[in-house]
């Protein structure tokens, strides 16, 4: 083999070596880099992300016959209505969705834990299950006002809920906690509403604080149970319901309903519809 040949062979030899050592080093730099944040180790599938309203609706067209699976829960000037991975913050005042929130991919198709503060600026979700066999996994801080959502854990421990309270929560809400979940505000008015049974159908009763009790009347065939409720006020109920009766089995074509109890009609209609 002439010196020519030798030289050549030489230098293709140190190129192969410079590509073989680029291609070991670089996986473990982005192991390191994984390893350095509990952040990074969970899937970004299972993050919790803010959406466009009209994203969050067309997700509920291909979800049928939902009557039950709505849930909504009333803080201050607003209502929270959820329906699996998806949240919409309905703000009363304006009489809009604000806020919509794609809560990402369940853990192990677990159903999800939404705690809301009393202010309702901010939201604990996390995914349990129903045996309660396992701890609760994934759980995150979301701030509806900065639209930021923060990583608190991957598997509940009781031993992490004070650092993570310490140096995560905002001071703000602190003392609403309990182990990684907002308490539900104690209502001051103490209304409740009632099932009962009527000769042909469930009626729904609204009692106040004095004692009085009125039957929550029918709105164009569509009663409270066709959807979900909640109480806002001593005056004011909250619902979701069918935006028809003969569409009473699709989720896509539901509407938010504020009811006044003293004239019985709705005072304020939002529709959360498809078309």
């Amino acid at each position: 083999m002439n010196m020519r040949m030798k030289c050549l062979l030489s230098l293709v030899c140190s190129f192969l070596l410079l590509g073989l050592s680029a291609c070991v080093s670089s996986p473990s730099t982005e192991t390191s880099t994984s390893q350095s944040s509990d952040l990074e180790r969970i899937d970004l599938s299972y993050y919790p992300k803010f959406i466009e309203y009209n994203e969050g609706k067309a997700a509920l067209i291909p979800i049928t016959h939902a009557t039950s699976n709505w849930e909504l829960q009333s803080r201050q000037n607003y209502l929270f209505a959820s329906y699996g991975r998806y949240i919409f913050r309905y703000n009363i005042i304006s009489n809009s969705i604000d806020k919509t929130i794609d809560l990402g991919e369940p853990f192990k198709g677990w159903p999800f834990g939404i705690t809301i503060s009393a202010d309702g600026r901010y939201l604990i979700t996390y995914n349990f299950e129903f045996a309660n066999t396992e701890p609760n996994h994934h759980y995150f801080l979301i701030d509806t006002e900065s639209e930021t959502v923060e990583f608190l854990c991957n598997v509940y421990d009781d031993t992490m809920v004070d650092g993570i309270t310490n140096t995560v929560i905002p001071s703000k809400v602190k003392n609403e906690l309990t182990n990684l979940c907002f308490k539900s505000p104690s209502p001051e008015h103490k209304c409740t509403i009632t099932e009962e049974l009527g000769k042909e159908e469930i009626r729904y009763v609204f009692h106040d604080q004095n004692g009085d009790s009125k039957e929550i009347a029918t709105f164009n065939n569509i009663t409270l149970g066709m959807g979900n409720y909640c109480i806002i006020d001593e005056n004011r109920v909250g619902a979701i319901v069918p935006k028809s009766s003969e569409l009473s089995g699709y989720v896509s074509f539901y509407k938010i309903i504020i009811v006044n109890i003293k004239n019985d009609n709705p005072e304020i209609e939002f529709i959360i519809s498809s078309k």
